[in-house]
């Protein structure tokens, strides 16, 4: 017998179903705030959680508050993963959160910008966070002087350097310790973040790095499958990536592969596959990241304990062929860096600065003594591999009683603070910014493939001027007239040699001048240094007066009709050879 309800009853249950489907919407809350993940240069991730099961969407737009595309999740859940995808390079997308009609989170400060295309040399800021999820008054710190410190400059990418949720890496941990202390800040609305996983994450589960059925990798999403440039890793665990000019590798350094830590390497898969990875990398910048650091005198010592001794004795070496620029670690609760070095596998003991360090600078870079950047020569094999310990975003830092280690002569215990890294072209500067708003520390490390450039010009006897063009450099100083200008045009003289170099005096390039047959000139006044490896054979018709310098291993002679005359500054370095002749031009 079919039954039919009366017409009020039917509007009733609408009226309740409407009811709860509304009631439902309003009441969905972030459990954790939106945030960025799997950046590129056409495409962006959005990841958030919600305490009610429903289909998110992401609408996006170049301009605040006017959203022109859609993005819908095709099943409902509480953990959203929402790709935004077919955009273009180097453009900026805000971005919306919304449930059916309803808006959860927009505003001028929610937008991603996307990368250049990979391989751009475009400038590309990097934020480096270690053992930063406390909640504690040293994490907020940290985050508002760096964000103070930017002034409204944008931020890549920003990585994660392990423990990122204190003290046992659960969910509810990671929704206090690490999201709600960024929550308000530009770099979890706007910067795509590439994590490692350190202990804490892993927590106190003695089976866990095994199965890594943990929050962590619940939370983010890595570029397991080579999105992103760099070799598939075919897990989350440990990936690798390229944005503009750099290649980044994320590790695992206390997860285990196959029941075996990374630093195995005779077995373990995780090394199997970067020695790949780098082996296939093209890319002009390696920064390799992980918790555990070789060298720290720290919060911990990587003299006594186990894990850190075989990452130093076994993954070193292998940093070190592959010519990585820079290794990042947190753990310990420091902040130390080394210069370039290689083949230092040992006990600190044994370190000794002349034989591993590939420089002694500071590598500062702002005049003080011994402070020109570190250079690395493409195709060299005189490469040192620069370490960083940056575990004190979250921490007041603390060390051993021989803080810092030797290998490591730069070191902060008494601030807190964070790393800003910034690629540009064939240049990278590092800034280690502390909670108090200072530069505690800071270096620059220049690629060449040659240095100094020293050129040879060959000109006609009837060439009168010259244009000369300096290589790429922070400023340009020309001795011979002191311009700033990137070039000058100037007077040919036979056997003239021209230097320029930034204002530090870093980077020179040298220009050499020789007419194919010139004749003599009638007089010669030289007061630029005759740098090493000149042969010249500088003739006057009658007098020369000179108070340069001739370097090492040059060959200079003066021909002269009348005389030479050798002021107050000349001077011959030991190695040169240095000849004069009268009458040289009859």
């Amino acid at each position: 017998m079919k039954t039919t309800l009366p017409t009020f009853k039917i509007v009733k249950l609408l009226i309740f179903f409407l009811t709860i489907s509304v009631s439902g919407i309003s009441q969905t809350k972030f459990v954790t705030p939106p945030f960025i993940q799997m950046g590129t240069a056409t495409s962006f991730q959005v990841n958030y959680n919600t305490n009610t099961q429903h289909k998110g969407i992401i609408k996006i737009g170049t301009i605040p508050n006017n959203f022109f595309i859609t993005y819908n999740e095709t099943e409902s859940t509480k953990e959203h993963k929402i790709k935004v995808d077919n955009l273009l390079p180097d453009t900026r997308y805000f971005y919306a959160v919304y449930v059916g009609d309803t808006l959860l989170k927009c505003g001028i400060d929610y937008f991603y910008k996307t990368s250049q295309p990979i391989g751009s040399t475009e400038k590309l800021n990097v934020w480096v966070t270690g053992d930063c999820g406390t909640g504690s008054k040293n994490q907020l710190d940290v985050a508002a002087q760096m964000e103070k410190y930017l002034n409204g400059e944008y931020i890549n990418a920003w990585l994660l350097l392990g423990d990122n949720a204190y003290t046992d890496g659960q969910f509810e941990e990671f929704q206090k310790y690490f999201f709600k202390p960024y929550q308000e800040s530009k770099f979890i609305k706007q910067t795509s973040i590439y994590p490692s996983p350190g202990n804490h994450d892993y927590g106190y589960d003695l089976s866990a790095p095994d199965h890594r059925n943990i929050p962590y990798f619940k939370f983010f999403s890595m570029p397991a499958n080579g999105e992103i440039g760099g070799e598939p890793s075919g897990g989350p665990q440990f990936y690798s990536y390229n944005i503009h000019n750099v290649h980044f590798v994320s590790l695992d350094s206390y997860g285990r592969d196959s029941y075996v830590k990374f630093w195995d390497t005779l077995v373990s898969p995780q090394v199997k596959w970067l020695k790949k990875d780098l082996a296939a990398n093209k890319q002009p910048w390696t920064v390799i990241y992980f918790h555990h650091p070789p060298f720290t005198m720290g919060t911990h010592n990587s003299d006594r304990e186990l894990d850190l001794v075989a990452i130093r004795q076994n993954l070193v070496p292998i940093f070190e062929k592959y010519k990585v620029d820079l290794v990042l670690c947190g753990h310990s609760h420091t902040y130390e860096r080394s210069k370039p070095m290689s083949g230092h596998y040992g006990l600190e003991g044994t370190f000794q600065s002349a034989l591993y360090n590939k420089s002694t600078s500071t590598a500062r870079y702002d005049g003080s003594p011994d402070s020109c950047p570190y250079i690395q020569l493409k195709g060299s094999d005189n490469h040192g591999v620069v370490y960083a310990v940056a575990g004190s975003a979250g921490f007041q830092p603390r060390g051993q009683q021989n803080f810092p280690h030797k290998a490591m002569p730069i070191g902060n215990i008494t601030n807190s603070g964070s790393l800003l890294l910034t690629f540009e072209g064939d240049k990278m500067d590092a800034k280690f910014v502390t909670d108090k708003g200072n530069v505690d520390d800071k270096f620059t490390i220049f690629k060449t493939t040659k240095l100094p450039r020293d050129t040879t010009l060959l000109l006609a006897d009837s060439t009168k001027l010259i244009t000369l063009k300096a290589s790429p450099k922070p400023n340009y100083v020309w001795p011979s007239n002191r311009s700033t200008l990137s070039q000058i045009t100037v007077p040919v003289e036979n056997g003239q040699v021209i230097r320029v170099a930034d204002s530090f005096g870093c980077f020179p390039d040298i220009f050499r001048i020789a007419k194919t047959g010139s004749d003599c000139p009638k007089a010669k006044l030289q007061n630029i240094d005759f740098e090493s490896l000149s042969k010249i054979n500088l003739k006057a018709s009658k007098i020369i007066k000179s108070e340069n310098r001739v370097l090492e291993n040059s060959i200079v002679t003066f021909s002269a009709g009348n005389a030479i005359e050798l002021k107050p500054g000349f001077e011959v370095k030991k190695g040169a050879v240095f000849s004069t002749k009268l009458k040289g031009c009859d």
